[in-house]
């Protein structure tokens, strides 16, 4: 059973790492400031979280 989670800001779309060659896909943004976020190359599909600022340091928005 998923668990309703509060959501201040969703993204749904890819980020790409500054520094190395990956991608990232960003659901939402969390009450607690939390960035709800999957690697594209990761077949389990498990959610990570950071913060915006994290994000935005390390990585930017792909445009397509």
């Amino acid at each position: 059973m998923r668990q309703m989670r509060k959501v201040r800001r969703k993204y749904f779309c890819l980020f790409e790492s500054k520094i190395e060659d990956e991608l990232i896909f960003v659901h939402f943004e969390d009450l607690d400031g939390y960035i709800h976020y999957e690697y594209c190359n990761d077949g389990t599909k498990q959610v990570y979280r950071m913060t915006e600022r994290q994000m935005y340091n390390e990585y930017k928005r792909l445009e397509l």
